[in-house]
């Protein structure tokens, strides 16, 4: 599957958008529609399961140091 990077930049910013219309709430109808649209144009079936992006290196996020120390 090809990616269409210009339809995943657009879905990323109406992603950003709706989180900061939202004050951050992940758990908003707006901002879940647009993380499964977002979901949805990924190449890889199953990431999850990707030996090739398992193998890979990983920066771990957690609230401390995610921007403004919250989720």
């Amino acid at each position: 599957m090809a990616v269409d990077t210009e339809k995943c930049a657009a879905a990323k910013t109406a992603l950003r958008q709706a989180l900061a219309a939202s004050g951050g709430k992940t758990k908003d109808e707006a901002v879940i529609a647009l993380v499964e649209n977002l979901q949805s144009l990924n190449p890889t079936t199953a990431p999850a399961h990707s030996d090739a992006l398992l193998d890979s290196q990983w920066l771990l996020i957690s609230a401390p140091n995610f921007p403004g120390g919250e989720f």
